[in-house]
């Protein structure tokens, strides 16, 4: 059970600082709103799910409950500095290992349900780069089937367009809510497989494609600065690694192929061909189809694809990151290999088939480990994104795509 002292000071938290905070200056910022047809929140405890593609997203769907929420949040926003670890545990959040199930995140959730307390889970995992809602983790219809709470399901448009992670600038336009809830009856009444699927397709979202998006101005500029994060292969030449990404522009460095981007994620050729691409989620589907067919045509250690240089870090035993010396990145069938330049450290090499927890930390670094310690690998003006979707195929992750849920 939550302490009653507990309690009262994670409302007064809420109710007396973050909310007004959110409801000022994130509200001026990002112009959020719910539709007028939105459902209202219901009496605690409660499940709060939404789709996830905004640093800001916990507080655009946090504001619209009186009733503080407990934030399931990435680990490694704990190892952040002690204001921002005093923050969050003072707003109730508590860590979940990023990208993967987590048995004792969902029995602290189980916890904090049972206590009548309401929990916010983003079920993607971790948040979409190209703005189209990702497969969804199994678990939160099975516990709210348990607790026989509501489910508050809460999809976000606009909120990729408004501050994609990969942006090194914001631009103002208009974030919109609409709030759906599965009431208890509903949950009683029916099995995990229903319910799961109900908020899988209220969750469902492309951000760049919804024709929605096209009737609100977007403004900003340096519309282009950070999308090297995001595009890691030229649509003409098909060459890695090779994106200069400045104000508005994006030029590749092999054939000199250079494209606008506008508001809206468009992309316009300036010079050279853009083999028919009318915005980034053209670009990102076009370099996850690349990545497949390098695969395919892959086998035993010959190389798949590589990054250079790159920085590498290793967590010791008080779980700190330390710098491991800069190097190449390779990856091929059999393992992810990190070689590093000349008096470095020792080479690195995780095997493909023990490789787990691979996600992206801090939008500039590719985080994963083989059975034993994290390894950080840190990009200067790269894309950890593309090590992400490599990897991801490698392990079988189509499959996961097609079916849509882990």
């Amino acid at each position: 059970m939550i302490p009653r002292t507990t309690r009262v000071y994670r409302w007064v938290m809420w109710n007396l600082a973050s909310r007004p905070y959110v409801g000022t200056w994130l509200k001026w910022s990002h112009g959020f709103e719910k539709t007028p047809d939105s459902d209202p929140f219901p009496e605690p405890p409660f499940v709060l799910t939404a789709n996830h593609a905004n640093f800001f997203d916990p507080w655009f769907v946090g504001y619209y409950s009186l009733h503080p929420v407990a934030y399931m949040s990435a680990d490694d926003a704990f190892r952040s500095g002690a204001i921002t670890r005093w923050y969050l545990r003072s707003i109730g959040t508590f860590g979940k290992k990023k990208g993967e199930s987590d048995f004792r995140a969902m029995k602290t959730t189980l916890n904090l349900l049972e206590s009548s307390y309401p929990v916010c889970i983003f079920p993607e995992g971790q948040a979409s780069w190209d703005g189209e809602t990702q497969p969804l983790y199994r678990g939160v219809e099975k516990i709210v089937k348990r607790v026989g709470c509501p489910v508050v399901m809460i999809n976000i448009r606009g909120n990729y367009l408004s501050n994609a992670y990969w942006m090194r600038r914001r631009r103002r336009g208009r974030i919109v809510m609409r709030i759906r809830t599965l009431s208890s009856e509903f949950i009683a009444e029916n099995s995990p497989e229903k319910i799961f699927d109900a908020i899988r397709s209220n969750l469902r979202h492309d951000d760049i494609k919804d024709p929605l998006n096209r009737q609100v101005t977007f403004r900003g500029e340096g519309l282009a600065e950070g999308l090297e994060r995001l595009v890691w292969m030229c649509p003409r030449c098909r060459a890695e690694d090779s994106m200069d990404c400045s104000g508005n522009q994006a030029r590749c460095r092999g054939c000199g192929s250079t494209w606008r981007i506008d508001p809206h994620c468009g992309i316009h050729a300036v010079s050279g061909a853009g083999d028919g691409l009318g915005d980034l989620k053209d670009w990102t589907n076009l370099q996850k189809a690349r990545a497949k067919e390098r695969i395919a045509e892959s086998s035993g250690s010959a190389p798949i694809t590589h990054t250079e240089p790159l920085r590498m870090e290793i967590e010791d035993s008080r779980g700190m990151f330390v710098p491991a010396g800069s190097g190449t990145l390779s990856l091929s069938r059999e393992a992810l290999r990190f070689e590093p330049r000349m008096g470095g450290s020792q080479p690195v090499e995780l095997p493909i088939e023990e490789l787990d927890h691979y996600v992206i930390q801090r939008r500039d670094i590719f985080e994963c480990s083989a059975g034993g310690p994290l390894y950080r690998f840190v990009f200067d003006h790269q894309s950890p994104w593309k090590w992400l979707q490599y990897v991801r195929y490698l392990k079988g992750y189509e499959q996961i795509e097609n079916r849509g849920f882990y």
